[in-house]
Formats: structure tokens, sequence, C-alpha cells
């Protein structure tokens, strides 16, 4: 049921997360592949809907295998989306975030929600 959260716990030989993140609002589709393809070499993505996995996700802050979930690269419409069906408060925002691209906009209405906004790439990429 929890299949790849329980080989992760099981890798890093952890009995929970302290968090753990929906990566994309779109997901890829479902399989022990990490990036799925189609024949043609295109991504193959499901059609889970966001709402879906934030709902399980919030069955295993309650199972105990994860104490704080939140969401990575989501925009503020899809984070609305996911408040307004929560029973888990959405903890962190997980943004590209660095002096090329502050995404202020984002950052407040996260922190409008109290959601703490976390960076990936703060220093910008290499060109």
């Amino acid at each position: 049921e929890y299949g790849g959260l329980l080989k992760s716990l099981s890798d890093l030989k952890l009995s929970y997360l302290d968090l753990f993140l929906i990566h994309w609002p779109i997901p890829f589709l479902e399989g022990d592949q990490l990036f799925p393809q189609k024949e043609d070499g295109s991504y193959a993505y499901s059609d889970a809907h966001f709402l879906e996995t934030w709902s399980a996700m919030e069955e295993l802050v309650k199972e105990g295998l994860v104490k704080a979930i939140g969401l990575s690269n989501f925009n503020s419409k899809q984070i609305e989306e996911v408040l307004k069906i929560a029973k888990v408060p959405v903890s962190v925002l997980q943004i590209e975030c660095h002096p090329y691209l502050n995404q202020m906009k984002l950052h407040n209405y996260a922190n409008s929600k109290g959601i703490v906004v976390t960076a990936y790439s703060p220093l910008a990429a290499p060109s």
C-alpha cells in the first residue's frame, strides 16, 4: 500500500520521515522506474490528480510514517486546491528560488497561508 515510502524507509534504515513532499503536481506513471518513459522516449505520466496524492500522504501522517507533508514546484492555484481539502497542514513549499528568480509573490502567498518556503538552487545554476 505504501510501497515507495516503505522502500525509502527501509533503504534509509528509518522508521519515519520528518518531511515528505509531493515533488511535482503532475505525477509520473506508477512503477519501478524512477523516470518512466513511453516507447518514443517521452516521459510517461499518470492520470492521478495531486489531490489524490495529498489525501494518501495524509494517511502516512496518521500512520506515523511521516511527521509533516508538503509540496514542491506547485503554484498558488494548485496550493489553494490542496488547502481546500487538506486535513493535515501543508508544512513546506519547496520552490526554485535565487537572486535571478526570487518568486516573492509565491513566497508571500505561502507565508500568508502559514507554509514555510524552502529554496532549491538558492545560488542558481551555472551557465
